[in-house]
């Protein structure tokens, strides 16, 4: 067959199989061949599987082989599943997401035109939960989350494609030697791709062809393994790729730089998204925030008047924009309380989660944040502040903050010293 899938299954969302075959069972191109790769089940899952395969036509039953494994990481099914693949190309699709009819046929008309390469279609994420009775609800709109071109120098620090939008020549298995890393315990689909990107390169599709499932209330990859394990395969992933020379099309570096000015000059522009939260007791959140109104005085003055009556506020946090990267120039805060008397806040009483340089605050971290302690709950009826921002951050700053840095070591490592003298 022109296409090999490698589909694994636990056997614990029976649901979610039959809706993964039944994808299969609808394509227009029909050269392909399914390998259900059954991890880990005991007999009697293995039956329940074998009975959802018998639902199916005989016609599509000729398509379907169940290979059970037992042991290993998830990478284990991966590695067998190739193994047992006939066709010129393999591709990974697992039990718990969806693709549409056009999936095969888009892929084989890509390759028509570029052999030998990666085939790479455009994909949406959606967000999924299951019932309790197990049936299976949509709970957002499809996003285009993975819709975008294959870039080499993004792909180096983030995976932009999940595995059933791809098709992997098998040559590069069978024949370079390319091979899935068993010791890793997530994201083995992104290190294989890279390392046969390096040799193979990628084509582009932008027909979208499947449903990337994000599951909110239902076991996945990112509820069985934790954080510090996912950073530990992360961090492995990214040294082995360090020690790769790879030839890489300008286009793709012209791209990265585009999306980095653009990113910059995006920051002047976000002072339409200037934002407040306000805290009346139990913390900010986005139910208790609005966002501000441009002043007819200066483009760089907002205002927010529609506080709620009586709210008993106790503090004001404003949040100038999402990004880092930026100066503040001379913030000010002025509130005016219900009973018309008004209070302003300059840049020596105003908090935040940035660095002060004389009358500016440096954010060089993301989701900068000024804020007021009012003390005391109080009746609020508007704000207004002064937002300035520069962006990128000017060399004058940045030469103020390495210097106030530098200053506050010496003396720091002077005070050491004479304490390690004392005792």
């Amino acid at each position: 067959p022109f296409l090999s899938v490698v589909m694994r299954t636990q056997g614990k969302r029976t649901n979610a199989l039959k809706e993964a075959l039944l994808c299969l069972n609808a394509q227009t191109d029909q050269d392909f061949e399914v390998i259900v790769m059954a991890h880990n089940v005991d007999d009697e899952t293995r039956t329940g599987i074998e009975r959802i395969i018998l639902q199916f036509p005989d016609e599509f039953q000729k398509h379907v082989r169940l290979v059970p494994i037992t042991g290993g990481t998830r990478t284990t099914p991966l590695i067998t599943g190739f193994e047992n693949a006939r066709g010129m190309y393999i591709s990974i699709y697992d039990d718990d997401d969806l693709i549409f009819d056009n999936w095969v046929e888009t892929f084989h008309e890509l390759y028509k035109s570029m052999p030998g390469r990666i085939l790479h279609a455009f994909a949406v994420s959606q967000n999924w939960g299951v019932n309790e009775d197990g049936s299976l609800i949509a709970l957002s709109p499809t996003k285009p989350e993975y819709c975008c071109r294959f870039n080499m120098i993004d792909q180096l620090t983030v995976n932009h494609c999940p595995t059933m939008s791809l098709a992997f020549p098998a040559y590069a298995f069978r024949m370079l030697g390319i091979n899935f890393d068993e010791g890793l315990s997530t994201t083995e689909d992104w290190d294989f791709l890279m390392r046969v990107a390096f040799v193979c390169g990628v084509a582009d599709s932008e027909n979208v062809t499947s449903i990337y499932r994000k599951w909110t209330n239902s076991e996945n990859s990112y509820t069985q393994h934790d954080n510090k394990e996912w950073k530990l395969n992360y961090k492995k992933i990214r040294n082995r790729l360090k020690k790769y020379y790879v030839p890489v099309l300008a286009g793709s570096v012209i791209e990265v730089q585009d999306e980095a000015q653009e990113s910059c000059c995006q920051v002047v522009d976000q002072r339409d998204s200037v934002k407040m939260y306000y805290d009346t007791g139990t913390g900010f959140c986005e139910e208790n925030s609005m966002m501000a109104h441009k002043s007819d005085v200066s483009e760089y003055n907002k205002s927010f008047t529609n506080i709620p009556k009586n709210s008993g506020i106790c503090s004001v946090r404003i949040d100038p924009v999402d990004t880092g990267n930026i100066v503040v120039e001379s913030p000010c805060v002025k509130i005016v309380f219900e009973d018309q008397t008004e209070k302003i806040y300059g840049i020596r009483s105003l908090k935040h989660n940035g660095k002060r340089i004389g009358e500016s605050l440096v954010f060089l971290k993301s989701d900068p944040q000024i804020w007021v302690d009012l003390g005391k709950p109080m009746h609020i009826d508007s704000v207004l502040c002064s937002i300035d921002i520069t962006s990128p951050i000017p060399d004058r700053v940045i030469d103020a903050v390495v210097i106030k840095r530098s200053l506050l070591y010496r003396i720091l490592r002077r005070i050491y010293r004479l304490l390690k003298g004392v005792m």
